[in-house]
Protein backbone atom coordinates (compact mmCIF):
# COMPACT_ATOMS: atom_id res chain seq x y z
CA UNK A 1 0.00 0.00 0.00
CA UNK A 2 2.87 2.61 0.29
CA UNK A 3 4.66 1.74 -2.73
CA UNK A 4 6.03 4.94 -4.42
CA UNK A 5 9.05 6.42 -5.74
CA UNK A 6 9.51 8.94 -2.88
CA UNK A 7 8.45 6.50 0.44
CA UNK A 8 10.41 4.30 2.03
CA UNK A 9 9.56 1.87 4.42
CA UNK A 10 11.92 1.58 7.38
CA UNK A 11 10.11 -1.19 9.39
CA UNK A 12 7.21 -2.36 11.15
CA UNK A 13 6.64 -2.82 14.54
CA UNK A 14 3.80 -5.42 15.89
CA UNK A 15 3.84 -4.38 19.39
CA UNK A 16 3.99 -1.19 21.74
CA UNK A 17 7.77 -2.04 22.94
CA UNK A 18 9.16 -2.65 19.23
CA UNK A 19 7.69 0.14 18.41
CA UNK A 20 9.54 1.94 20.88
CA UNK A 21 12.75 0.24 19.92
CA UNK A 22 11.97 0.90 16.00
CA UNK A 23 12.17 4.74 17.11
CA UNK A 24 15.00 4.61 19.49
CA UNK A 25 17.13 2.17 16.08
CA UNK A 26 15.65 3.99 13.00
CA UNK A 27 15.23 7.71 12.04
CA UNK A 28 11.88 8.26 10.72
CA UNK A 29 9.94 10.96 9.52
CA UNK A 30 6.27 9.92 9.86
CA UNK A 31 5.41 6.95 12.00
CA UNK A 32 1.58 5.10 11.78
CA UNK A 33 -0.08 3.69 14.46
CA UNK A 34 -3.34 1.71 14.02
CA UNK A 35 -5.38 2.43 16.97
CA UNK A 36 -6.83 -1.13 17.13
CA UNK A 37 -6.40 -3.35 18.47
CA UNK A 38 -4.62 -0.74 21.22
CA UNK A 39 -6.69 1.02 23.89
CA UNK A 40 -7.00 4.50 23.08
CA UNK A 41 -4.52 5.41 26.37
CA UNK A 42 -2.22 2.83 25.17
CA UNK A 43 -2.34 5.00 21.70
CA UNK A 44 -1.79 8.13 23.31
CA UNK A 45 0.88 6.60 25.69
CA UNK A 46 2.48 5.25 22.87
CA UNK A 47 2.96 8.80 20.58
CA UNK A 48 3.81 10.25 23.79
CA UNK A 49 7.06 8.19 23.89
CA UNK A 50 7.43 8.32 20.46
CA UNK A 51 7.58 12.11 20.54
CA UNK A 52 9.40 11.91 23.56
CA UNK A 53 12.44 10.18 21.76
CA UNK A 54 12.28 12.04 18.53
CA UNK A 55 9.84 15.45 18.41
CA UNK A 56 10.10 15.74 14.88
CA UNK A 57 9.06 12.57 13.91
CA UNK A 58 5.23 12.81 13.05
CA UNK A 59 2.41 10.60 14.04
CA UNK A 60 -0.37 9.59 12.52
CA UNK A 61 -3.07 7.46 13.72
CA UNK A 62 -5.70 5.10 11.85
CA UNK A 63 -8.81 5.07 13.85
CA UNK A 64 -12.59 4.94 13.41
CA UNK A 65 -12.51 7.34 16.40
CA UNK A 66 -13.79 10.88 15.64
CA UNK A 67 -14.68 11.83 19.42
CA UNK A 68 -12.94 15.18 20.16
CA UNK A 69 -11.82 13.96 23.55
CA UNK A 70 -9.38 11.03 22.40
CA UNK A 71 -8.44 13.08 19.27
CA UNK A 72 -7.50 16.06 21.46
CA UNK A 73 -5.58 13.91 23.93
CA UNK A 74 -4.01 12.42 21.06
CA UNK A 75 -3.00 16.02 19.44
CA UNK A 76 -1.97 16.68 23.25
CA UNK A 77 0.82 13.46 23.21
CA UNK A 78 2.42 14.87 19.82
CA UNK A 79 -0.16 13.20 16.87
CA UNK A 80 0.08 14.76 13.74
CA UNK A 81 -3.12 14.10 12.40
CA UNK A 82 -4.98 10.54 12.05
CA UNK A 83 -6.73 8.66 9.08
CA UNK A 84 -9.51 6.71 9.26
CA UNK A 85 -9.64 2.66 8.55
CA UNK A 86 -10.99 2.99 4.93
CA UNK A 87 -8.40 4.81 3.72
CA UNK A 88 -7.41 4.17 0.37
CA UNK A 89 -3.87 3.63 -0.93
CA UNK A 90 -3.87 7.24 -3.18
CA UNK A 91 -5.15 8.91 0.08
CA UNK A 92 -2.93 7.12 2.37
CA UNK A 93 0.25 7.71 0.51
CA UNK A 94 -1.09 11.59 -0.27
CA UNK A 95 -1.33 11.99 4.03
CA UNK A 96 2.23 10.59 3.70
CA UNK A 97 3.40 13.36 1.91
CA UNK A 98 1.32 16.55 3.15
CA UNK A 99 3.08 15.19 6.73
CA UNK A 100 6.40 15.11 5.75
CA UNK A 101 6.35 18.31 4.19
CA UNK A 102 4.44 19.52 7.59
CA UNK A 103 1.27 20.42 6.30
CA UNK A 104 -1.77 19.67 8.48
CA UNK A 105 -3.78 16.32 8.14
CA UNK A 106 -6.58 17.44 10.51
CA UNK A 107 -9.81 19.44 8.82
CA UNK A 108 -9.52 23.00 9.77
CA UNK A 109 -13.00 22.55 11.37
CA UNK A 110 -12.13 19.94 13.68
CA UNK A 111 -8.35 21.71 14.11
CA UNK A 112 -10.43 24.74 15.82
CA UNK A 113 -12.33 22.75 18.12
CA UNK A 114 -9.50 20.20 19.38
CA UNK A 115 -7.65 23.31 19.92
CA UNK A 116 -9.97 25.05 21.55
CA UNK A 117 -10.51 21.77 24.29
CA UNK A 118 -6.64 22.01 24.20
CA UNK A 119 -6.76 26.31 25.08
CA UNK A 120 -9.43 25.37 28.21
CA UNK A 121 -6.59 23.04 29.90
CA UNK A 122 -3.95 24.83 32.36
CA UNK A 123 -1.20 26.40 30.52
CA UNK A 124 2.45 25.29 31.41
CA UNK A 125 3.31 28.82 31.06
CA UNK A 126 4.96 30.78 27.96
CA UNK A 127 8.07 28.81 26.02
CA UNK A 128 11.37 30.31 25.95
CA UNK A 129 11.16 29.46 22.20
CA UNK A 130 8.41 31.83 21.74
CA UNK A 131 10.71 34.73 22.08
CA UNK A 132 12.95 34.18 18.97
CA UNK A 133 9.91 34.46 16.26
CA UNK A 134 9.45 37.44 14.30
CA UNK A 135 6.28 39.48 13.98
CA UNK A 136 5.73 37.59 10.43
CA UNK A 137 6.53 34.15 11.81
CA UNK A 138 3.54 35.36 14.88
CA UNK A 139 1.39 36.13 12.48
CA UNK A 140 1.79 33.00 10.25
CA UNK A 141 1.51 30.76 13.23
CA UNK A 142 -1.56 32.88 14.43
CA UNK A 143 -3.51 31.95 10.89
CA UNK A 144 -2.24 28.45 11.60
CA UNK A 145 -3.76 27.91 14.88
CA UNK A 146 -7.10 29.48 13.03
CA UNK A 147 -6.84 26.72 10.57
CA UNK A 148 -6.23 28.16 7.96
CA UNK A 149 -4.34 26.65 4.78
CA UNK A 150 -1.10 28.48 3.13
CA UNK A 151 -2.63 29.87 0.47
CA UNK A 152 -5.62 31.50 2.64
CA UNK A 153 -2.68 32.93 4.93
CA UNK A 154 -0.97 34.13 2.07
CA UNK A 155 -4.11 36.19 0.76
CA UNK A 156 -4.76 37.35 3.76
CA UNK A 157 -1.27 38.65 5.18
CA UNK A 158 -0.21 39.93 1.50
CA UNK A 159 2.20 37.37 1.22
CA UNK A 160 2.97 34.63 -1.84
CA UNK A 161 2.28 31.01 -1.00
CA UNK A 162 6.28 30.45 -1.15
CA UNK A 163 6.68 33.01 1.57
CA UNK A 164 4.13 31.62 3.62
CA UNK A 165 5.97 28.20 3.07
CA UNK A 166 9.39 29.18 4.20
CA UNK A 167 8.14 31.03 7.18
CA UNK A 168 5.81 27.72 8.12
CA UNK A 169 9.07 25.92 7.75
CA UNK A 170 11.14 28.65 10.04
CA UNK A 171 7.89 28.11 12.87
CA UNK A 172 8.24 24.44 12.56
CA UNK A 173 12.21 24.32 12.90
CA UNK A 174 12.07 27.14 15.90
CA UNK A 175 9.32 25.30 17.69
CA UNK A 176 11.11 22.36 17.38
CA UNK A 177 8.25 20.04 15.98
CA UNK A 178 7.19 18.61 13.35
CA UNK A 179 4.34 19.74 11.39
CA UNK A 180 1.90 22.76 11.56
CA UNK A 181 -0.42 21.17 13.75
CA UNK A 182 1.83 20.25 16.45
CA UNK A 183 2.90 23.85 16.09
CA UNK A 184 -0.65 25.32 16.23
CA UNK A 185 -0.37 23.07 19.43
CA UNK A 186 2.19 24.26 20.85
CA UNK A 187 1.29 27.54 20.52
CA UNK A 188 -1.91 27.43 22.21
CA UNK A 189 -0.11 25.12 25.74
CA UNK A 190 2.63 27.62 25.95
CA UNK A 191 0.91 30.81 25.50
CA UNK A 192 2.77 31.80 22.56
CA UNK A 193 -0.27 33.23 20.72
CA UNK A 194 -2.75 35.70 22.88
Amino acid sequence: MLAAPDISIVGDAPTKDAAVRLVRERAAHVILIGVHPLAVDECVELTRTIKAQSPTTAVILITGSEQTSFLARALRAGCSGYLTPRVTRSELVKALRLIARGECLVDPELLKRLLGAIAEEPSPGKMESGRKLTLGEQNVLRSIVEGQSNRKIASNLGYSVATVKAYVRRIIQKLGVSDRTQAAVKAIRSGLIP
